[in-house]
């Protein structure tokens, strides 16, 4: 669909399996999109309840996300360039 409702736009959805997303986002118009399948913020106890970790959380953003965001910026800026 060109020219829908994310026509032009670049789409980061910053949740879990949000690249279920993604195709809608294209066709919808949007020249890029960033999103993540499972981010593991928690671990689980044996009773399956999740367990907060500081370390954990900061290891997730400095290697999943950080360089989701430095790739999907970059894929963009091609695309843009391209387009004109």
């Amino acid at each position: 669909m060109v020219g829908g409702y994310m026509s032009g736009k670049v789409v980061f959805c910053m949740s879990c399996d949000s690249n279920e997303l993604a195709q809608a986002s294209l066709d919808a118009g949007a020249i890029g999109f960033v999103g993540f399948d499972k981010i593991p913020f928690n671990r689980f106890n044996d009773a399956e309840e999740p367990i907060g970790s500081h370390v954990l959380v900061k290891h997730c953003q400095e290697k999943l996300i950080a360089p989701a965001i430095t790739a999907g910026s970059g894929a963009v800026l091609h695309r843009a360039s391209e387009l004109g």
